[in-house]
C-alpha cells in the first residue's frame, strides 16, 4: 500500500443486507404492536417496506445509479465512482468509523450531495478493506477531512 494511494471496490454484501432486513423488520414489528388504528398501521408498513427496497438497492445490492462502487484516495483526493459511471470528486467527512469488519464513511460533494458508505468485509475484498482500516486509522487521509477528528471505535487485530 502507499501512502497517497487507496483503492476500494464494492460488492452486494450479505450482511449489510441481514441488518437492514432485521432493522426494518423490527420496525414493522414494533408497528403492529403500537396502539394505532389499522390504517395506519399499513400505511406506515408500506413506508417501511418502500424504504427498505430503497435501502437494499442503493446501499446493499448497488443496483442504484447513485450507488458507490468504487472509492478511491489518490494524492489528497477522494473519488467516487457511481453506478452511473459518474466519477465525482468528494471530501471525507467525520465521523468515520472503523472496526474489523465494518468502515462507514460519510462524503459530501461540491453540489451537497451526500454518500454514506458502509463497507462490511463481505463487501469487500480483504487486503483491499485492510488496507483502508489501516490508512483510515493511521490517519493518513486527514488532509482532506472537513471535521477535526477522528473517531475510531472497536478492536483491531494485526490479522487482517
Amino acid at each position: 500500500m502507499v501512502k497517497d494511494h487507496l483503492r476500494l471496490d464494492r460488492s452486494a454484501s450479505i450482511s449489510l443486507g441481514v441488518l437492514l432486513g432485521c432493522s426494518h423488520g423490527l420496525a414493522i414489528a414494533a408497528l403492529f404492536a403500537a396502539d394505532l388504528a389499522l390504517f395506519h398501521k399499513f400505511t406506515f408498513t408500506f413506508s417501511v417496506l418502500v424504504s427498505f427496497v430503497f435501502c437494499l438497492n442503493r446501499y446493499c445490492l448497488l443496483r442504484d445509479p447513485l450507488s458507490v462502487l468504487v472509492v478511491v484516495f489518490n494524492n489528497g483526493v477522494w473519488r467516487l465512482e457511481l453506478k452511473s459511471s459518474e466519477q465525482i470528486t468528494a471530501r471525507l467527512e467525520f465521523p468515520v468509523f472503523v472496526n474489523r469488519y465494518l468502515v462507514v464513511m460519510n462524503f459530501h460533494d461540491a453540489a451537497g450531495r451526500k454518500f454514506p458508505v458502509a463497507v462490511f468485509a463481505d463487501g469487500a475484498k480483504v487486503t483491499q478493506m485492510r488496507h483502508l482500516r489501516i490508512f483510515l486509522k493511521l490517519g493518513m487521509a486527514q488532509p482532506n477531512v472537513g471535521g477535526t477528528k477522528m473517531v475510531s471505535l472497536g478492536v483491531s487485530s494485526n490479522r487482517g
